[in-house]
């Protein structure tokens, strides 16, 4: 790729002159400067020339070009370089090329580097991305027009949007949430608005943001609607660690889109750009409670005259406890469009989401390396990437199921883990009679590859399925596509909203009338949240299957359910429905509250993460965030082998201790405070202890269910919250019906213990003398093929608990001493065995055999007194 557009102009002096330096000809040419030098010796530079001059580049250079931590991708795809994981840091990834050994692909990589940055019609900002420059001065009068024409509801936003601002102008304080779903044009909408009604009044704006790439999409944005300023010269800056520093930003700036992080270090900075003239306005507002954002809008407060405008899809997304935050911080919605009307009027399509399971374990090899990496930045390291993409029966999957439904799906758009991945996936549908092809900004062996051809064919018609790595999340025009494949993990919420966007153009924005969303989902055992890429966007589907009946459907209280981690609620389902498991009722599976993970500091982060919690674990957590983390490697083992289900997902818990380790301590615990008030047991308890007559029951119930949503989120019939309650009332006035209670490991030592400390007994001994005493009583003598353990810790609530489908028998750790009885605990594993035979809980059969046990009474009388001594209750 030689272009003759090139130009060294763009380069900084330094750079120039350092290369210039390193050109033996410069010291003889006679040429007034290195620029004048390498215009006429080096324009364009070869690949010889740009091989003897990497540690210059990497010295003088890439240090400063942003592009850097691509062309560490590209090397990585094309398996070269030092080692196979990127740095996290653009110094380290300099380091990385520095240490690469020498090849044509290394030497052709940096020169279509050098090549794309000093193309003059190109952009300066890296090899992946489209050309958004860190500060621009725009002329709008020789600005291109821009022909979008708005649709009504954008229309009746800045109506609403300017009758606030009138209202502010007396007050001085405007505060507002405007709320547009995914595909709705929310960045167009404000971004126009804000040029027309607060820099032609002679305002300026500050635009933050949390991810580079929504500061990119801002900017861009401002860019193609300057021909509406009415100024000389439309200044617009972009502050981030890539792009300009906060420092940099001039009183004379129209527009600043920055980085939450880089002015929440630079609070100087940003007290000086925001004077009563200044429009703050935060993307992504639903990330607001963050305590970055809190902190700079904290010093808006007690100003004369100040606005903050939050842009979200999702409001009802922010957990219970921080929406009380959100309020505080932007008071009132102005205006908002719900996802089902603008389907309804063809502005968007509607979302047909498909699931299409792999058999794949995701998690299969996983490395220390992989474990870290996901837990510190909720993402798959390259390595796994490229595991998950060589998956041969996983790409065929992929492909077979489009060409079972071709006719159906339409031109559809493939997003794939890598360009290796992406290659070969156009190789599989082209051999299958798919017309396809991939765009990306390289092809596997590191040549780059010209984007938009394969997207224009797309658009005329000529290519079916267009594979990509994520060059077509944002400011792709291709309102053509009806399907999205989604075939790369994600735990991203924006990255997931710019695929899904993808096809979300309706009828009305010349989009279609469906999109089918398909995702295909591998298995995944410790990660299981990563089981569920739906959950990441709550508000996109108007109507979704209930997942855990009975469950409400999608728009009866969204709120509430948008905080109920449903993933987690299935697989507690399905733990605690199995045989022998006792009565459980279905707000069971509702957490008590969470730990709110929030890694400040980190703009590629997705934002706050919420660790679900539920009252059996909390003793576990607890102790995890007092332990010496470093003194342990399998912490989840650790410190949750002995939790009752359900068990925290093991990537909750790497999660918790990268914050602990990060933080020097736990990460803030938010109790889920409408749960008690919902609760049917505690509603149960208060008419047992009121004594209520049925008519007064009747009416407390009916109240409570009107009165609270995650009554009605859970149970949204009355009936079902009804029977929930009479159920619990049921139990407290018949105790012998009481529902199965959870065990809790005690990590403390317990006080006053008047049992002697173990070991003491053999527990394979002891089971074989039961085995020995239910031959009479069954008839015949049971198998031996059960496991037998002792738990790690002491557990209140359980002497002991057979694991049913494992043939398992678990023991308390309590009882492990000469204080307790062997007869007691041959007894006890003999309960346990019963459920295993009988693969049920404690029917009537179950009691018949368990009492015709020798010496039943004793052993009875023993347990019922440690159950008083240690809160131990026998079922």
């Amino acid at each position: 790729m030689a272009s003759k557009r090139f130009s060294w102009e763009p380069f900084s002096k330094k750079v120039l002159k350092a290369l210039a330096k390193d050109d033996t000809r410069y010291f003889g040419a006679g040429i007034t400067g290195p620029l004048e030098f390498l215009q006429q010796n080096a324009c364009p530079p070869s690949e010889p020339w740009v091989g003897v001059r990497r540690d210059v580049l990497c010295d003088a250079w890439l240090p400063t070009y942003r592009g850097t931590e691509d062309i560490v991708d590209r090397l990585i795809d094309a398996g070269i370089g030092p080692t196979s994981r990127r740095p996290a840091s653009r110094a380290g990834c300099v380091d990385w090329i520095r240490r690469a050994r020498s090849s044509r692909t290394l030497t052709r990589t940096l020169r279509d580097a050098l090549l794309h940055f000093g193309d003059e019609g190109s952009s300066n900002t890296g090899l992946n991305d489209e050309w958004v420059p860190s500060f621009a001065a725009l002329r709008p009068v020789e600005q291109e027009v821009d022909s979008r024409t708005p649709h009504p509801y954008q229309q009746a936003g800045w109506e609403r949007l300017n009758a606030e601002l009138g209202a502010s102008d007396v007050s001085g304080r405007f505060r507002g949430l405007l709320v547009m779903p995914t595909g709705s044009g929310k960045t167009f909408t404000a971004a126009r608005w804000l040029i027309e009604a607060v820099i032609n009044r002679g305002g300026r704006v500050l635009w933050l943001a949390h991810r580079h790439e929504l500061l990119a999409q801002a900017a861009a944005e401002f860019h193609r609607l300057a021909v509406r300023a009415n100024v000389e010269k439309l200044r617009v800056r972009i502050v981030s660690g890539v792009f300009c520093a906060a420092t940099q930003i001039d009183p004379a700036d129209h527009i600043v889109v920055a980085s939450i992080h880089s002015l929440a270090r630079r609070t100087d900075v940003f007290d000086d750009f925001v004077g009563p003239d200044t429009f703050v306005v935060i993307d992504e507002a639903h990330h607001a409670p963050a305590k970055t954002y809190r902190d700079l809008v904290k010093r808006l407060d007690g100003r004369k005259r100040s606005a903050l405008l939050g842009l979200t899809a999702t409001p009802t997304r922010t957990a219970e406890s921080e929406r009380s935050v959100l309020t505080t911080l932007f008071e009132k919605v102005v205006f908002k469009v719900e996802v089902g009307p603008l389907i309804e009027q063809g502005f968007l399509a509607r979302p047909i989401p498909v699931t299409v399971g792999t058999g794949l374990d995701a998690e299969a090899n996983v490395s220390r390396d992989d474990l870290t990496h996901i837990a510190r930045f909720n993402d798959l390291t390259e390595e796994w990437k490229k595991r998950l993409a060589s998956w041969e029966a996983r790409n065929s999957i992929i492909v077979q199921h489009y060409v079972d439904n071709e006719a159906k799906y339409g031109r559809t758009i493939v997003f794939a883990l890598n360009v290796a991945h992406a290659a070969l996936l156009a190789d599989l549908f082209r051999a299958r009679g798919v017309r396809a092809d991939y765009v990306a900004s390289h092809s596997p062996d590191g040549h780059a590859r010209p984007q938009r051809i394969g997207i224009e064919e797309f658009r005329r018609g000529e290519v079916d399925v267009l594979i990509n790595v994520q060059m077509l999340t944002e400011g792709v025009d291709v309102p053509n596509a009806k399907t999205v494949f989604l075939t790369r993990p994600t735990m991203s919420e924006i990255l997931m909203r710019q695929m899904v966007g993808r096809g979300m153009r309706g009828p009305k924005s010349n989009g279609t009338d469906i999109c089918y969303l398909v995702s295909f989902e591998d298995h995944w055992d410790r990660f299981t949240q990563w089981a569920d890429p739906w959950a990441l966007l709550p508000d996109l589907f108007v109507e979704l299957p209930p997942p855990l009946p009975p469950a409400p459907k999608k728009g009866t209280v969204t709120d509430l359910v948008d905080v109920l981690p449903w993933a987690l609620l299935q697989e507690f389902a399905r733990a605690v429905r199995r045989p022998g498991s006792g009565t459980i009722d279905v707000f069971e599976a509702v957490p008590c509250g969470w730990f709110l993970i929030d890694m400040d500091g980190d703009e590629d982060t997705s934002g706050q993460r919420h660790l679900f919690v539920y009252e059996h674990q909390m003793t576990c957590w607890d102790a995890l965030g007092l332990a010496l983390i470093d003194t342990h490697e399998d912490w989840y083992n650790v410190f949750f082998s002995d939790c009752d289900v359900p068990r925290p997902p093991e990537g909750d818990v790497l999660a918790f201790v990268t914050y602990l380790c990060e933080c020097g301590e736990a990460p803030p615990f938010v109790p889920f405070a409408q749960r008690s008030a919902s609760d049917p047991c505690a509603v149960a308890a208060r008419i047992y202890k009121q004594d209520l007559r049925h008519s007064e029951t009747e009416t407390l119930v009916t109240a409570v269910h009107a009165a609270e949503r995650l009554a009605r989120a859970v149970y949204p019939e009355l009936l079902m919250y009804k029977d929930a309650v009479y159920d619990a009332l049921d139990e407290l006035k018949n105790p012998g019906r009481a529902r199965r209670v959870k065990s809790i490991p005690v990590f403390a030592p317990l006080p006053n213990n008047p049992l002697s400390p173990g070991p003491h007994h053999d527990l394979q001994a002891l089971f074989s003398q039961m085995l020995t005493g239910a031959e009479p009583i069954l008839g015949f003598r049971p198998s031996d093929e059960v496991e037998l353990r002792w738990t790690k810790r002491m557990i209140k609530n359980k002497f002991g608990e057979a694991m049913i489908d494992d043939r398992e028998i678990v023991l308390n750790k309590l009882l492990d001493s000469s204080d307790v009885s062997a007869d007691t605990l041959v007894f006890l594993l003999w309960h346990e065995l019963l459920h295993i035979h009988l693969r049920a809980g404690h029917t009537q059969e179950f009691r018949r055999l368990e009492r015709m046990w020798p010496g039943v009474l004793d052993a009875d009388r023993e347990l019922d007194n440690l159950s008083r001594s240690f809160d131990i209750t026998y079922w």
